[in-house]
């Protein structure tokens, strides 16, 4: 494994340890440490701004498809509910 996919699988790791061990967010996890590792390879400097700003879309991106994958039928209109 050359030193640039172990530097971005690294990132990725701590990425993933930072936002708890979530499952299901690999792909996430690596495009976001790939992005960082290439910037700093690039003498790109990657501020601790310019991360949290990156974990705030993330979060936001994940609530938005929690939400999809729930459906927009999850609220019963009051004449579907059962009466009591």
């Amino acid at each position: 494994m050359d030193s640039l996919e172990q530097r971005i699988r690294d990132r990725a790791y701590h990425i993933w340890e930072e936002e708890g061990r979530p499952h299901g967010r690999e792909r996430e996890h690596w495009q976001r440490a790939r992005s960082e590792v290439m910037a700093v390879q690039n003498g790109e400097h990657v501020s601790d701004h310019d991360v949290a700003s990156r974990r705030r879309k993330t979060s936001r991106a994940v609530k938005i498809e929690a939400k999809s994958k729930r459906g927009k039928t999850s609220k019963k209109a009051p004449e579907d509910r059962p009466r009591a």
